[in-house]
């Protein structure tokens, strides 16, 4: 193979990796806009998602500012983060 065919080839590479990575950028985003398009979300209730979910497609860290941007909150409990879809910041533990 070519120094010119190599250059294309290590081009076209680098170019599908980053398409890559856009479409599950976009990917992500629209399942997390999801999560909150639900009407679960949408009354101001707790929506709930294994933890393995979120990492499959999206990331904790992209819900997590979404979350955080939005003013809810969540709260892990075993293998699942609880979303509570409304900005009120007073929590009680019942037992």
């Amino acid at each position: 193979m070519s120094k010119h065919h190599r250059n294309i080839s290590d081009y076209l590479w680098r170019a599908e990796e980053e398409l890559d990575y856009k479409l599950r950028e976009v990917r992500s985003n629209r399942w997390i806009e999801r999560i909150f398009e639900s009407k679960t979300a949408q009354r101001g209730g707790v929506v709930r998602r294994k933890i393995a979910t979120i990492d499959k497609y999206a990331s904790r860290i992209e819900l997590l500012d979404e979350v955080m941007r939005r003013g809810f909150h969540i709260l892990a409990a075993g293998d699942q983060w609880l979303i509570f879809c409304n900005d009120n910041s007073t929590f009680r533990v019942i037992a």
